[in-house]
Formats: structure tokens, C-alpha cells, sequence
């Protein structure tokens, strides 16, 4: 059991750090369709591929919404993953200190890794 706990805050993380480049792989096949540098021939491709970084994207916001945004958590997470910042960044800015920032983000994923329907998202690519 507890290894499945561990598995699925390492699942967690990694659907969370992939936030980022989701995002930027989204824009840029937007762009590339917008001038024109795309084949008719992978168009259709490309285009499924924007819509899957796009989901993944909606997921992360979903995720983040099981998270108060008054709190600590949403804010540490929020800064981390969607805003891509190191945690001395985030401590610098949240006027805590690295070691609280770090337990926090550890807190957070433990609670979210911990839903079921968090883990659906991540696996199914759907919201319940």
C-alpha cells in the first residue's frame, strides 16, 4: 500500500512538471498552424497533439482545484508547476523559508495523490 502512495505522488509530479511544456508545445503548434509552416499532411496530427497539451493543461488547473487558493498549498504548487519557479524563488516571494516551502509542496502532493479522482485525471485524461 505504501508503495502505491509513493508511485502515485511520483505519477503526480511528473503530470504536474509537464505543465509547462504541455503549455509551451500548445502555443507553438498554434503558431506554426497560424503561419502557415505546417504540411496539410500533418496537420490533422498536429493539431490532436495541440488538443492533448491543451487537456493536460486543463487537468493541472482541475488538479490545483482541489487545493483551497487562500492557502499555502495552491500557492507553493501553484508557483512551482504552473509558474515554473525554484523554491528559493517561491520562499523568496512567499516571505517563508526553502525547508516550509518544500514540506508544503510535499503536503500538498501527498493530499492530492491521495484523491481518486486526481488519479483519474492524471491516467484517464478525463475529470469526474
Amino acid at each position: 500500500m505504501k508503495g502505491d502512495l509513493q508511485d502515485a505522488k511520483k505519477e503526480l509530479r511528473g503530470y504536474l512538471k509537464a505543465y509547462r511544456i504541455c503549455q509551451d508545445q500548445a502555443a507553438e503548434i498554434a503558431r506554426q498552424i497560424e503561419k502557415g509552416e505546417v504540411l496539410d499532411a500533418v496537420k490533422d496530427m498536429l493539431l490532436q497533439a495541440r488538443s492533448e497539451f491543451v487537456m493536460h493543461c486543463r487537468n493541472v488547473h482541475l488538479i490545483l482545484g482541489y487545493l483551497s487558493q487562500e492557502s499555502a498549498m495552491y500557492r507553493v504548487v501553484s508557483l512551482r508547476y504552473l509558474q515554473g519557479m525554484s523554491m528559493k524563488d517561491i520562499a523568496d516571494r512567499l516571505r517563508y523559508s526553502v525547508g516550509y516551502c518544500q514540506n508544503v509542496e510535499a503536503d500538498a502532493i501527498e493530499y492530492l495523490s491521495g484523491r481518486s479522482q486526481v488519479m483519474k485525471l492524471i491516467r484517464e485524461g478525463v475529470s469526474t
